[in-house]
């Protein structure tokens, strides 16, 4: 069998046999052996996997963005009158449900009272049942004493006068409609307590109107009013605005990229304080707006966490941001923006 040598670019041997076998020599001074092809198969699918990665995961980059305010209200008076009680100022966070003012609710107070014990008063009538047992008892009394009236006219004619049979079935007859009424009285006596519970109602809700609670967690930014000065239904009192949650906004390229695929995606904005620190906070996609800019653009708005840090917040509306888009990362939940994420709120005048 002939036998035939050449070296390789490697510097190794191959020999090849002319005969029935043929094949590589193992050696480690020749052709590498069946171990380097699947140490290169390894190495190719290494490359692939991270492109196939990246094609089902693409992102948008997003240099535009500005920070905005998610809530922003002047709160008014809902009532004429002196402010008894202002416990803000500008600065003060405060927390939802907390008292910022209150209008002098003096008079609602004194009418509070005053419903108080109307109620109690027709809470009692309500209940009361001693008119109706005892138009009840006396209906009793009544009819035995006309039976016996009736019974001895049977066994002696005219052992009583017709007339004074007749006075005893109407005393009968008045004692029953008497307990009907008693029935009745009570009937209306529930429902004017009702009414009186109604009324207490209204005046718990005099006062409360003339006391002006936060409707979100914020912090007052601007006041227009100081303790005891009178204000007007409709006057501003104060400004109140969020800083836990806020919004970024920027713009999308309509023809590369469809509404349905942005709205619920999460995103990554990043931000750049002083001194060109930069930090990066997580959000998600809550609004894309319907109609497409003259340009062709998408307004995208996605929603963020703020924090405090040393009694600052770490993120101020007005900053320019960048926002990354992680496309397809809304179908893995059900994406359901809030009901103000279409529009920033802003209350009051």
């Amino acid at each position: 069998m002939a036998r035939i040598q050449f070296k390789t670019s490697f510097g190794g041997k191959v020999r090849k046999n002319c005969g029935p076998k043929q094949g590589f020599e193992a050696g480690s001074r020749y052709w590498p052996s069946r171990l380097a092809v699947y140490g290169l198969a390894l190495c190719v699918f290494a490359v692939a996997a991270p492109l196939a990665l990246a094609q089902n995961e693409q992102t948008i980059l997003l240099k535009l963005g500005r920070v905005k305010l998610r809530d922003e209200v002047r709160i008014p008076a809902s009532e004429a009158g002196v402010l008894i009680t202002y416990s803000v100022r500008e600065g003060s966070r405060v927390s939802e449900g907390d008292v910022l003012a209150v209008i002098d609710d003096r008079e609602a107070q004194a009418r509070l009272k005053i419903a108080q014990y109307a109620l109690a008063a027709a809470a009692k009538r309500a209940l009361n049942t001693i008119e109706e047992e005892f138009a009840s008892k006396s209906a009793e009394v009544a009819k035995v004493d006309w039976e016996k009236a009736v019974k001895a006219n049977l066994r002696k004619k005219d052992a009583v006068p017709e007339i004074e049979v007749m006075q005893k079935y109407l005393a009968y007859q008045r004692a029953r409609l008497q307990t009907e009424k008693a029935q009745k009285d009570q009937e209306l006596a529930k429902l004017d307590a009702r009414t009186k519970k109604a009324e207490l109602d209204a005046a718990q809700l005099a006062i409360e109107w003339r006391t002006i609670r936060a409707p979100f967690a914020g912090e007052v930014v601007a006041s227009y009013h100081q303790e005891k000065e009178w204000v007007n239904p409709g006057d501003p009192i104060l400004k109140l605005v969020r800083f836990d949650k806020l919004y970024v906004e920027d713009t999308v390229d309509s023809k590369v990229h469809n509404r349905d695929e942005l709205v619920g995606c999460d995103v990554v904005v990043e931000v750049t304080r002083a001194r060109g620190k930069k930090i990066s906070v997580a959000g998600t996609v809550v609004y894309v707006e319907q109609s497409m800019q003259l340009d062709g653009g998408l307004n995208v708005r996605a929603e963020v966490e703020n924090t405090v840090v040393n009694d600052s917040w770490l993120i101020q509306p007005g900053m320019s941001a960048t926002m990354t888009l992680h496309l397809g990362t809304n179908r893995q939940r059900d994406a359901t923006p809030s009901p103000q994420a279409g529009l920033t709120r802003r209350r009051g005048n």
